[in-house]
């Protein structure tokens, strides 16, 4: 197969558990991997599309320990017509399609980027889809089957996009104005965010035992500006900027929604022989680079039990 182009999105891969959010690595040996490796199907009974995750396994790519996997839409095309000789024939037919994307999680710093095979392969905010359904539908089988001390707590899962600046300001510079400019603030696993105004809010957000809250601004004048904000909330805010078009009409831009532009050569299919050359590809960038000390210390801790998981795939 030809030399092909690939589109990488970043994501903050943002899940914390239970009333007091215990940050990810705290679950991710008896919840994440085995609710990621269970086999379930996300969609409704006997119709396409299905979404589900193949070939999840630990492992350890320059000296980072990383979750990696196919995530795959199962679906139909609906083929009507075709053209035989210039003329156009009826030719009803449903052709089976699997499109798929790699991710690459990063257990440091509970990073992820998310590379599709194909234009119609499945995007981040699907993919938080999916891993939200998972996570609680294995926690719930797990429950029926524990006492109350046993029990596993439930997951808050907030996985977002991280667009790069440039991606964000191409997508404001086709609209007339940007009506206002929110952010949705959610528990942060083990986070600090850089930023005094939105750590503040995730404070207050603690001290009062709030999930979520909501900070908006009407009538941002500077698109530069916005962009650069919409940049530095690297995935810890879902932030919404409503825009109206020069036609009129009004859409909201979120940070799940903004087309990469980054692109990255690759040859065929995407295969997990790969994911080494696709790390090399990312690893620079601050949105996967960058560890706060909280995270880097637990990930420490959980090392061990980690890579004991690691060796028993490979013995």
């Amino acid at each position: 197969m030809k030399n092909q182009i690939k589109t990488v999105y970043y994501a903050n891969f943002n899940i914390t558990f239970g009333e007091e959010n215990e940050p990810m690595l705290n679950h991710f040996i008896d919840i994440i991997y085995p609710a990621f490796r269970a086999g379930f199907k996300r969609g409704d009974e006997g119709k396409k599309p299905n979404f589900y995750f193949t070939n999840v396994k630990l492992t350890k790519i320059d000296n980072d320990i990383v979750l990696v996997g196919n995530y795959i839409k199962d679906d139909e095309i609906s083929v009507y017509t075709t053209v035989h000789n210039q003329q156009l024939v009826s030719s009803p037919n449903e052709i089976e399609t699997a499109p798929y994307s790699r991710f690459i999680i990063f257990l440091r710093n509970h990073r992820m980027v998310l590379v599709k095979n194909e234009s119609n392969s499945p995007d981040i905010r699907s993919f938080q889809s999916t891993a939200k359904s998972f996570l609680k539908r294995y926690v719930r089988r797990e429950n029926k089957k524990r006492t109350i001390l046993q029990k596993l707590p439930l997951p808050n899962v907030n996985i977002m996009a991280i667009p790069l600046q440039e991606d964000i300001l191409s997508a404001l510079k086709s609209t007339k104005k940007i009506l206002f400019l929110n952010f949705r603030f959610f528990p942060l696993n083990n986070d600090l965010n850089p930023y005094a105004m939105e750590e503040n809010i995730n404070q207050v957000m603690q001290d009062i035992g709030c999930k979520t809250a909501n900070m908006r601004f009407n009538s941002p004048q500077s698109k530069a500006e916005v962009a650069r904000i919409m940049n530095r909330s690297q995935g810890m805010a879902e932030v919404t900027a409503r825009v109206e078009k020069e036609d009129g009409t009004r859409s909201n831009i979120t940070n799940g929604q903004i087309q990469s532009n980054k692109k990255i050569n690759y040859n065929g299919n995407l295969q997990e022989k790969d994911d080494a050359y696709i790390i090399n590809q990312v690893k620079n960038n601050p949105a996967i680079s960058t560890v706060s000390k909280e995270n880097d210390s637990l990930y420490n801790r959980a090392k061990t039990q980690l890579e004991e998981i690691i060796k028993r795939i490979m013995d």
